[in-house]
């Protein structure tokens, strides 16, 4: 690793006698200035390092001191001479005001001692070449109409010679600098204002950012750097090499500490830099083309604007990108499909204490100011470790083993890593593993250094109330469990045992019906422990566990996915919402359940606008077909509106639609599966949202339901009930045309002319305001007047003339009013709220009313967990990564005042969207009000995520709230057509003035009409075929008398 086998060979950095002291100093001003020696070091520093370093590991109060640089790293240089009013930093500080130089270090930091300063100052004014450049240049009269060249390293320059001023930098004086300047030589103005990155290909790079431990300049690792011999150094073999311990040398960087640790993040950035910078650069020669998914990618670009930008492939050669650890993966998946599971999880943690890291560490000295002396060692010990397992085999024949290195929060590496023993070694029985495993401590007389190591190694605490500071303590207790109770000795635990303390728990997985008993669900839990025993080699008998009754085979007979549709609890209050059926409703219920128990076949499609209560009557009709034992297949196109069904799903994931249908595309259906079963004992299928999908979809679903029931009638004889409204979203086709767009609807298959309309026209929502909703209506009819700009006239009453920014604060004003006095009134904040259809408006929105609520403005960084993750197998860049679509990924949140309001994801318990008030992240979640689809939840710690400020959303979001005061704000032209009249169809309550139309671009109140009229006219022409008669029907008419209005 040092010097390649002798490949490498460079002369020794030179050392500075007089720092080399301060750095060996054991009184008490050197450990002051080794425990402070990042901000010694960057009070005297040239350039500053902008990094964004994790405080929680770099503070001293409590732990081990990391360093930990949180995205990239780079090194940026001044002007010769501070701006107006503003202080000397940096470069400066030689330059300018030298008289009062000590002061202005000092206030770099109040733990600056100023004899330390002092000390270190005459020393670099001695031994520096650019310190003495810089001081030659404070001294010039003509300093305003100086310019100064940092140079770069001469190709023939001997490595680790002394540089000399002249060699390092060069003063200019007017504009002569044209001819001076090469490479990468770098051009300091006197007054620029601006700031310029030093390149990390230079060799200056080092020397200008860490003069403690190069004091003589010497120039660090360049692209022309050379060994001895004249090959060629790269930057990894560069700095491994003089970061190694050479006996018969004082390297200033081995007594670097805390600064060490800088120094060697900032170059292992730099080396990882260089990496991703010749990858972007080649992507031709790693043939990024051809992989899998990019197309995918490119398309995804064109609809996430998060992800707008040139794209670089990461090869799986670049360790820790997404298809390395694919590839790693993969690679262990092969090992356990060829050989079998692993048999053992072992980890192996770095002990500071080792004797090789404590007899190699400096006077002074603690293992945490040596990263490369705990690695080294750490590694070294797990190849002897791993030797003895794999090679010499202490725990058995190994067949195939994986393993892991990572580094823990605290800089400490550990490895995990799996073994696969062979067959006749294998742990089969507690003795075997007593063999291995030692869970006590081992008597004091008889192994006196097992008994130590154990003590000092594996005993957890003290923690609880002897330390109720310790780390593993959370709400009083102690998190991992201690103390555990003793047991004298390992034992096969009772499954009996197992059975009573988890059956409460493991029953719950399936859901019953009100006349399901716990009878038919423990037969159901005991029917498939045996399927997943039988996996295994193993049958349910071989385990005390208790008998199923005689029903058992019968019921396992029944397919789970079958099972599960059939103990769908039913709700009683669904039940009597027959009561509260309107006449269109009632009209519509009666329709359908007299098709179902005359056992005929129809395709119906329940058509109103949003409002009008079609999710209402689908929960009716299928709360009393299942209570008379029926089977109903509850799905919709959208996730959102599934999950208002009781036992929805998506259509697509329910049955199996490709995602790309064509003209003879058919579901994923095997006649024989289980699914295809539930199909045929289904009466009925609900199929919400159907506007939205793609028709070819629909006609898959139809042959694949002909082929399924060998009917060749519309979807096989079954009674299909779609809905929705086609005033709102419509099919998505990329790139589609206008006639594409058309095509794709549903109205325009030919299993249109055999579907029964079933208009609902009482809008719930706008019951109170009959103009509103007919006026709504009008427009997604495309009943509305428009101009030759197919433009819709807006009643001034509803819009708002955009005269500035000032108009955006009257509407909120009139939305909010008086904010400041009702900033913690909960029923004043949960029945209002500003809907815009495009995010980006949401959060400047958000903005602007955030600042006018009363508060210090923070911002939040999040901390998430996976529960119970005792390993933290899960780093925070991952799990900070996880948002639902639509939603950015953030670790920060700006913006928020305590008592604000927010929205909430991947909450638990609460649901998605939910708003909360922001007095949790200052209470430390005592007192975490949950306003909006939850209630209230007083006193009670729930874990949240939240997102954004909750005062404005989208209209998607919008789907599942109710709120009082509702404004609508189209801020920009709006994008889709049918989002308008679904933008109009939310809230409690309606008026005339809730629709708020500020067009940024337009100078009248004109709302763009999208809504292509041609398909206005086939809608309304082929809805009213289809409810005034039934065409070509395959089953008996319907009396015309029962048909809907």
């Amino acid at each position: 690793m040092c010097c390649m086998n002798g490949r490498i060979s460079l002369p020794d950095l030179p050392t500075s006698p007089e720092l080399l002291e301060l750095f060996r100093d054991q009184t008490t001003t050197g450990r002051h200035f080794r425990k402070f020696i990042r901000l010694y070091n960057h009070s005297f520093a040239f350039t500053s390092m902008g990094v964004h370093v994790d405080q929680n590991l770099s503070s001293t109060s409590r732990g081990i001191y990391t360093f930990r640089a949180q995205g990239g790293i780079y090194h940026q240089i001044g002007s010769l001479l501070p701006n107006t009013n503003a202080r000397p930093r940096f470069l400066q500080l030689y330059i300018y005001d030298t008289e009062h130089e000590i002061e202005n270090r000092i206030l770099e930091s109040e733990s600056l001692h100023r004899d330390i300063v002092e000390r270190i100052q005459i020393i670099l004014d001695e031994q520096n070449p650019f310190v003495r450049t810089f001081r030659q240049l404070a001294r010039r009269p003509d300093l305003h109409q100086c310019k100064l060249i940092i140079k770069e390293q001469a190709p023939n320059q001997p490595q680790y010679s002394l540089p000399t001023a002249s060699q390092v930098a060069a003063i200019v004086v007017g504009g002569d600098e044209a001819g001076l300047l090469s490479g990468r030589d770098i051009l300091v103005q006197t007054l620029s204002g601006a700031l310029i990155t030093v390149q990390d290909v230079a060799g200056y790079y080092d020397p200008l950012q860490y003069p403690l431990l190069f004091p003589f300049g010497t120039y660090g690792w360049d692209i022309n750097s050379r060994t001895n011999n004249g090959a060629k150094v790269t930057c990894r073999e560069y700095y491994a090499y003089i970061c190694q311990i050479r006996h018969n040398t004082s390297s200033l960087l081995l007594y670097g500490g805390r600064l060490l640790q800088q120094y060697a993040v900032d170059n292992y950035v730099k080396m990882e830099s260089h990496k991703l910078r010749w990858i972007r650069q080649n992507q031709l020669a790693i043939w990024a083309e051809q992989y899998q998914g990019l197309q995918d990618a490119f398309q995804a670009g064109e609809n996430e604007a998060d992800n707008v930008g040139r794209r670089t492939i990461l090869p799986s050669s670049f360790v820790g990108s997404p298809r390395d650890m694919v590839q790693r993966f993969q690679d262990a998946m092969s090992l356990v499909q060829k050989f079998g599971k692993p048999d053992l999880f072992i980890t192996m943690t770095c002990n500071p204490g080792w004797d090789e890291i404590r007899n190699e560490l400096l006077p002074g000295q603690i293992a945490q100011d040596r990263p490369d002396l705990l690695t080294r060692v750490f590694k070294s010990k797990f190849e002897q470790f791993k030797h003895d397992v794999v090679n010499i085999g202490v725990f058995g024949t190994v067949i195939a083993y994986v393993y892991v290195f990572e580094f823990q929060k605290r800089g400490l590496p550990h490895v995990h890593m799996l073994l696969i023993i062979d067959e006749n070694d294998k742990l089969r029985n507690p003795d075997d593993y007593d063999q291995i495993v030692r869970a006590e401590i081992p008597a004091k007389e008889e192994q006196p250094q097992l008994h130590c190591a154990v003590l000092k190694h594996m005993i957890h605490g003290p923690c609880g109330i002897q330390n109720p500071r310790s780390p593993c303590m959370k709400n009083g207790k102690c998190k991992k469990g201690y103390p555990k109770p003793f047991s004298l000795e390992t034992y096969q635990v009772g499954v009996r045992e197992l059975w009573n303390e988890f059956y409460t728990y493991m029953v719950e997985d399936y859901p019953s019906s009100s006349e399901a008993t716990d009878v038919v669900r423990t037969n159901l839990l005991l029917n498939d422990l045996k399927v997943l025993l039988l996996q295994h080699g193993k049958h349910i008998t071989d385990y005390d566990l208790p008998v199923a009754t005689a029903a058992s085979e019968q019921i396992s007979a029944i397919p789970r996915i079958i099972q599960d549709e059939i103990n769908i609890p039913v709700v009683d209050e669904e039940i009597n919402f027959l009561d509260k059926l309107n006449h269109d409703q009632r009209v519509a219920y009666n329709t359908i359940m007299g098709v179902i128990e005359r056992k005929e076949s129809m395709i119906f499609f329940v058509d109103g606008p949003g409002g009008t209560g079609k999710t209402f009557l689908y929960r009716t009709l299928l709360a009393n077909l299942r209570k008379l034992g029926h089977i109903a297949i509850a799905t919709a196109t959208s996730g959102i509106a599934a999950t208002l069904l009781p036992g929805g799903r998506t259509a697509h994931s329910r049955f199996k639609i490709p995602l790309t249908p064509d003209a003879s595309s058919t579901c994923s259906i095997s006649i024989q599966s289980d699914l295809a079963e539930l199909i045929r004992r289904a009466t009925v299928v609900v199929w919400d949202e159907a506007p939205m999908v793609n028709r070819r979809a629909v006609e898959a679903f139809d042959r694949t339901l002909k082929d399924i029931m060998e009917v060749d009638s519309p979807f096989g004889g079954k009674v299909v009930i779609f809905g929705g409204d086609f005033r709102q979203v419509l099919p998505v086709v990329p790139n589609g045309t206008r006639s594409e767009m058309i095509d794709a609807c549903i109205v325009k298959s030919p299993l249109w002319r055999y579907v029964k309309v079933l208009h609902l026209k009482y809008n719930m929502r706008t019951i109170n305001d009959e103009h509103f909703a007919e006026y709504v209506r009008r427009i997604g009819d495309g009943n509305e007047p428009f101009t030759k700009d197919d433009l819709v006239k807006v009643p001034s009453s509803m819009a708002i003339q955009w005269e500035g920014e000032h108009s955006v604060y009257n509407l909120i004003e009139e939305v909010f009013p008086d904010l400041h006095n009702h900033a913690s009134d909960a029923k004043y904040m949960v029945d209002r709220a500003l809907l815009t259809p495009i995010n980006d408006d949401v959060d400047k929105l958000n903005a602007k009313i955030i600042s006018q609520f009363p508060g210090e403005e923070v911002t939040l960084h999040s901390f998430d967990e996976v529960e119970e993750d005792t390993q933290h197998l899960y780093q925070q860049e991952f799990l900070n990564s996880i948002s639902p679509g639509g939603k950015m990924n953030k670790s920060t949140f700006k913006g928020r005042k305590n008592g604000s309001w927010g929205t909430t994801i991947h909450n638990s318990g609460a649901i998605d969207s939910s708003r909360v008030n922001d007095t949790a992240f200052w209470e430390m979640w005592k007192a975490n009000q949950s306003i909006s689809n939850i209630g209230s939840i007083d006193n009670k710690v729930v874990k949240l995520r939240i997102y954004s400020p909750g005062w404005g959303c989208t209209v998607q979001a919008d789907k599942t709230q109710l709120w009082r005061m509702v404004k609508r704000v189209l801020i920009s032209q709006l994008y889709e057509s049918s989002n308008v009249h679904d933008h109009k169809d939310r809230g409690k309550t309606k008026g005339l003035d809730d629709m708020v139309i500020m067009q940024f671009i337009k100078t009248q109140a004109d709302l763009d009409h999208l809504m292509y009229k041609e398909l206005c006219k086939i809608v309304t022409r082929l809805m009213a075929n289809a409810a005034g008669k039934q065409l070509e029907s395959p089953t008996k008419d319907i009396d015309p008398s029962s048909s809907s209005h």
